[in-house]
């Protein structure tokens, strides 16, 4: 950490301190969609705009997704277009999370099956996550990205794809990409995917900062009957270190008794304590004419083949743009934010004690140590060492969840300073010291 000089003048018979030195509209359809509130928020300033929209989101990007997929989309883009709403829930989490997927068509080859069985598929695919983390805080992750399917079999019965899916953090600007590989069978499904973050530490909550998780998982579904299935997964995740990795498995059963609903139940291992975990997936349609509600199923028929996947259906499990966090050192937050010195007496007689007071914006959550000595100060006529002070280093140290400390400093009696000398302050770190 580099040392810090905060300057004191030393006036005829008089040490006189000097301030305290930082250490450190066009309108258009869409409008109508967005609440005027909004609006003035945005103008106020990114982030209250942001919790605007977070407050709004039920009612306006759902109702304009609705809007868009009747009267635009598929007008636009082709029948293959769409809109894919999905709420999941879980236990383990704070609240539920709410995924829009929109599927945009660039190109397709039809297959030998007859008209709606396209051989291949290249798309374009745009979507948000707005998510609860354990700590309550709200998320929203955007995403978008490209995917090709192609039909290894004429009725869809054997699809395999390839994507890679950009995802980035609107609160905290996290970002990584996620290339897949995913494959979806008669019998069931698998894939492999890998997550590169493509951003630093950011801050996170108070005394951490955090960055996109990133690592490679393999995942597979194997089908009992129409509605069951046995699900497993094994994931390399990096840790805070960047280069070390921690191995988490999952095996569980998955039921869809109602092509609207996904209930999955898994035993977890890997982290910090084993634990079961239950998921549920509702699949919402957006848009489009009125249509069936599709009948339940129940637990299906053993033995039964899985009806084919969409070639045309959006990447999963790109969803919640997940993070790691490390506490932040006190050396490094303090240098980020910054330490500010004061002195506690306007004047001080040469001979007297002298006291500073050393501050930091907000609490850490560890001691930060500081070492703290006299120096002379600038100018013509600095003040020189064991004749007016003595320049002996003194530890300092602002406790775990103080923002201050104050230190004092015995001046040397110099009888025969007859005019004007300067004295300065300087700060580092313990261990840089």
């Amino acid at each position: 950490m580099k040392t810090t000089s905060f300057p004191l003048v030393l006036s005829g018979m008089m040490l006189v301190a000097g301030p305290s030195i930082a250490y450190a509209e066009k309108s258009g359809d869409w409008q109508q969609w967005i609440p005027m509130e909004c609006g003035h928020a945005l103008n106020a300033g990114a982030a209250e705009g942001s919790r605007c929209f977070q407050h709004h989101f039920d009612e306006t990007l759902m109702g304009y997704a609705a809007q868009l997929l009747d009267t635009h989309g598929k007008t636009v883009f082709g029948d293959n277009f769409g809109f894919y709403h999905r709420m999941s829930w879980s236990p383990a989490s704070t609240g539920a999370s709410r995924n829009i997927d929109a599927v945009f068509p660039l190109h397709s080859r039809s297959g030998d099956a007859g008209p709606g069985f396209e051989k291949t598929a290249l798309f374009l695919q745009q979507g948000i996550t707005r998510w609860h983390d354990n700590a309550g805080f709200t998320r929203n992750d955007f995403r978008h990205g490209v995917a090709y399917r192609f039909a290894l079999s004429g009725n869809h019965e054997n699809i395999l794809g390839i994507s890679a899916i950009y995802q980035e953090n609107m609160e905290r600007g996290h970002s990584r990409l996620v290339a897949t590989l995913d494959y979806n069978g008669r019998f069931g499904t698998g894939r492999i995917q890998h997550f590169l973050p493509t951003s630093g530490w950011k801050p996170g909550r108070t005394g951490y900062e955090e960055r996109a998780l990133g690592g490679t998982e393999i995942g597979a579904s194997l089908g009992i009957t129409q509605t069951l299935s046995l699900d497993t997964s094994l994931t390399r995740w990096n840790d805070e270190t960047e280069t070390a990795k921690d191995i988490h498995s999952r095996v569980g059963l998955g039921f869809r008794p109602h092509p609207w609903l996904n209930v999955r139940a898994g035993y977890e291992t890997g982290f910090a304590e084993d634990a079961a975990n239950i998921h549920v997936q509702l699949t919402i349609p957006l848009g489009g004419a009125p249509k069936p509600i599709p009948r339940w199923e129940g637990v299906g028929s053993f033995g039964m083949a899985q009806t084919g996947a969409s070639i045309w259906r959006p990447v999963e499990n790109v969803e919640q743009l997940q993070t790691v966090e490390r506490i932040i050192s006190p050396a490094v937050q303090a240098q980020a934010n910054g330490i500010t010195v004061s002195f506690i007496q306007d004047s001080a007689q040469t001979g007297s004690e002298i006291g500073l007071r050393l501050s930091i914006p907000a609490p850490l959550p560890n001691d930060l140590r500081l070492v703290v000595r006299l120096v002379p100060g600038s100018g013509n006529n600095p003040a020189i060492p064991d004749e007016d002070f003595t320049d002996t280093p003194r530890s300092v140290t602002i406790a775990t969840g103080e923002t201050s400390a104050t230190a004092y400093f015995q001046l040397l009696q110099n009888d025969d300073m007859q005019e004007s000398r300067s004295l300065a302050v300087s700060v580092s770190l313990a261990d840089s010291a």
